[in-house]
């Protein structure tokens, strides 16, 4: 009789959590998404529906992306590089090294740059920029030209 835990198999609501975490993930990102199209095609009122939520939708985004991708690492650490074999089944033979990370975890790991980075432009876009005025622009109307 071999239990569970000699085969490395996990918990299911440790992986349902992990998927959980990422689902909610996408979905503060396509709230993120629909909230900067109506911030840019309606008018933008300082609630949580304007600039103050997309801090809020990103900042919730992120968050998820990042508990999910910390909880898949330290799954994939701890079951799926080492064999899934108990010891008898597979006796000297050892599969530690054929087991790697692929694109879906590269995926999130985008995604969750991607969060990064909208944060930052959040954060730059209330900064206006200087522009050097020539002297041209700065010059006096003269009080006697009437225009019309």
């Amino acid at each position: 009789n071999v239990h569970d835990w000699e085969y490395g198999l996990f918990g299911f609501g440790y992986w349902v959590t992990i998927l959980v975490m990422l689902s909610l993930g996408i979905v503060w990102g396509l709230v993120t998404i629909s909230f900067t199209v109506f911030n840019i095609f309606g008018k933008p009122i300082e609630t949580i529906t304007g600039p103050l939520g997309l801090y809020l939708w990103n900042l919730l985004g992120l968050i998820f992306m990042l508990i999910g991708i910390i909880l898949f690492a330290v799954l994939f650490q701890t079951n799926f590089v080492e064999n899934v074999l108990p010891y008898n089944d597979y006796g000297y033979q050892t599969f530690r090294t054929k087991a790697s990370l692929d694109y879906s975890f590269y995926f999130t790991v985008g995604s969750l740059v991607g969060f990064l980075l909208n944060l930052l432009l959040l954060m730059f876009s209330g900064y206006s920029v200087r522009c050097a005025c020539t002297h041209e622009a700065n010059k006096g109307i003269d009080n006697g030209i009437i225009l019309y």
